[in-house]
């Protein structure tokens, strides 16, 4: 049996042929174990129906960093440009399976280890999920973000495993990667892997029996098949679907930027990379009237291809609105006139009022201690009585407002409901993998996601900041920021003047078109009404005449009627008997409400709180699985090593 493959990420017909090797199946070394992770992102809005809808149509992102240690380096004759062109070719296949979900893998940065490796990679595909997580999470991330990390190496795992992952962990800052083994020739099985790992990280378990899969075998299946998948099979969609309205994962709402792509331009997958003015996906597949396929170019006589701002291959008129405001710490974005892309999204100034008074306005958000509360606990919990939030005076892990190093630095009295949150009621345990304190009606999350966020209103006027109650002034800076802004101007969150809906930029003096309209739509309804209300007028006025010249007179008395002369006078009828009420003494008044008094709580030197019962979580950490599945029978010719995904 043989093999065949492009030779490069370039469609030049170029392909290499090979005799197939009969090796032991490769597998994931993945269990079906989907592990609580901490709060994937905040989100800076609150989960709606409209909101669930809208990320599962929208096009996903995924901006991809891939790290190659020394042995892939030693691997590709020591040579930088092979290995990247390794990874290009595997990252081109991970696109060409990711695509039929609406989802594309932009690849943003390559880093090949030519020296040393930065941690201790060993045969343990469990312990080197450790170390690069810990790397990623302490190193990479701090000078390169990425929304996922996959890490290649020619290391050979123990045992049939090539690869293993976190899975439901995208976007998270500590668990969101996976690591590959490069087990053989074709670059397209190793993609493979990498799109099965990366699949781990977007919800997905391995592919069972009663999984439906319109190929020899799908992508999440425990092993790979001889021939390369490249279809997701039912339960991965269903688990990709489940993860994306559980976890609502904003990182892969973010456009990646074409200049940051690192990999070569590819015309026809679905996504504008630097030298192309458009890309609709293939010949056969594009649907874009603007966009000539084939060349990834503009027609003639169009303007723009795609974005929010582009309306029929032209660009819309500076004002139009591209993103509507969704909440009270949103703001509209307008389109330029300039750009078929709408410009990034902008919130209202920060310490604008929100939720009718409840909080304020924060980088868009609007943190109550209620609304963390129920990110923590469910949405039948609430915030504990403030005897509860004293405790932050004590400085102890469970009660206190910063920490320097392992000292905890207590609160002061007016700064308690910036510390610990605590809250009541809800979920046994939280949202994110941490223990807990308890004690009589507070528990608290010992964590930092456990801590009340800065932004949360703590009184009239004042927020949360780093610990410390303040006033909106003092934490920033805003107050009457919109006065410097000229026309019809606010200031946005980053003190910035964004024109409000229906004006147009950059003076935000001049009505936008759709505000013309309406502006001329309210005058001709308001010329309407007036007309309509004089025409009404002299209608009642000229019947008013026609009555006034009538021959019948004005008044007519009774006696100069004629039908009143001469009539006997008629009898007189009996005024109705009604019968006399009695008075009642049944009456059902309201009883009054009870009194009721709230139970108080204090925190004294004579009566001190008893110290909280400490639980550790119930769930397993998103530490390494350790399950392997049992290895397939190996068939007797393979035409491709059989992975396990």
């Amino acid at each position: 049996m043989y093999l065949i493959e492009p030779l490069n990420e370039t469609d030049n017909e170029a392909h290499a042929v090979y005799e197939a090797q009969m090796e032991i199946p490769k597998t994931c070394g993945v269990d079906n174990t989907t592990y609580k992770e901490e709060i994937v992102v905040k989100k800076s809005r609150s989960s709606t129906s409209a909101e669930q809808q809208q990320i599962l149509k929208a096009q996903k992102y995924i901006r991809l960093y891939v790290v190659a240690d020394n042995s892939m380096f030693v691997k590709y004759n020591r040579s930088i440009p092979e290995v990247k062109t390794r990874i290009f070719e595997i990252i081109n296949y991970v696109n060409v399976v990711y695509k039929a979900i609406n989802t594309f893998v932009a690849l943003i940065g390559i880093e090949v280890w030519n020296v040393t490796d930065q941690f201790k990679v060993v045969t343990s595909a469990g312990q080197n999920l450790g170390g690069f997580s810990e790397w990623r999470k302490n190193v990479l991330l701090r000078r390169n973000p990425n929304d996922n990390a996959q890490f290649l190496t020619n290391t050979d795992f123990d045992g049939p495993t090539v690869g293993l992952a976190f899975v439901g962990t995208m976007c998270s800052d500590t668990y969101s990667i996976g690591v590959i083994q490069d087990h053989g020739k074709a670059s397209i099985s190793v993609g493979a892997t990498v799109a099965h790992e990366m699949g781990h990280n977007l919800g997905m378990n391995h592919d069972t029996s009663s999984c439906i899969c319109n190929g020899s075998s799908c992508i999440m299946a425990p092993a790979l098949s001889y021939n390369t998948p490249r279809l997701f099979s039912s339960c991965s969609l269903q688990n990709y679907q489940d993860f994306l309205l559980s976890k609502m994962p904003q990182c892969i709402l973010v456009v990646a930027r074409k200049e940051d792509i690192v990999a070569p331009a590819v015309c026809g997958n679905k996504f504008t990379e630097i030298g192309e003015d458009c890309d609709c996906g293939t010949v056969e597949e594009c649907t874009n009237l603007c966009c000539d396929a084939a060349t990834c170019k503009l027609k003639p006589t169009a303007k723009c291809a795609e974005g929010e701002c582009c309306d029929n291959c032209q660009i819309k008129k500076p004002g139009d609105v591209c993103r509507a405001a969704k909440d009270d710490c949103d703001l509209a974005d307008l389109c330029d006139g300039m750009s078929p892309v709408c410009p990034s999204d902008r919130f209202r100034v920060n310490g604008f009022p929100c939720k009718n008074g409840q909080g304020y306005c924060f980088n868009g958000m609007c943190p109550t201690h209620q609304s963390q509360c129920t990110t923590l606990w469910g949405a039948s919990s609430v915030v504990s009585e403030d005897s509860c939030f004293n405790v932050n005076t004590r400085g102890i892990n469970y009660g206190y407002c910063t920490k320097a190093g392992a000292t905890y630095i207590p609160c002061k009295a007016k700064d308690v409901k910036c510390g610990v949150l605590f809250c009541y009621g809800g979920s046994a345990q939280p949202s994110v993998y941490a223990s807990i304190a308890e004690f009589s009606k507070c528990k608290a999350v010992l964590a930092s996601a456990g801590m009340v966020q800065n932004g949360t209103k703590c009184g009239d006027g004042m927020v949360c900041n780093s610990g410390n109650c303040t006033s909106i002034e003092s934490a920033y800076r805003s107050t009457n920021c919109s006065d410097k802004c000229s026309g019809h101007a606010v200031c946005d969150h980053e003190m910035q003047c964004q024109c409000e809906e229906g004006w147009a930029p950059p003076t935000c003096g001049v009505a936008s078109p759709t505000n013309i309209v309406i502006i001329i739509v309210v005058i001709v309804m308001a010329l309407t009404l007036v007309i309509g209300i004089v025409f009404m007028a002299k209608f009642c006025s000229s019947n008013g005449k026609k009555r006034s010249s009538s021959s019948f007179p004005a008044t007519v008395e009774g006696s100069t009627n004629p039908s009143f002369l001469n009539r006997p006078p008629a009898p007189m009828q009996p005024l109705p008997q009604v019968p006399k009420a009695e008075p009642t003494t049944d009456k059902s008044w309201p009883s009054s409400r009870a009194g009721y008094q709230a139970p108080q709580y204090s925190v004294t030197k004579a009566s001190p709180q008893p110290e909280p019962k400490l639980k550790k979580p119930t769930v397993p950490p998103p530490p390494v699985p350790s399950a392997k599945p049992a290895l397939p029978p190996a068939p007797p010719k393979a035409l491709k090593p059989p992975v396990r995904h």
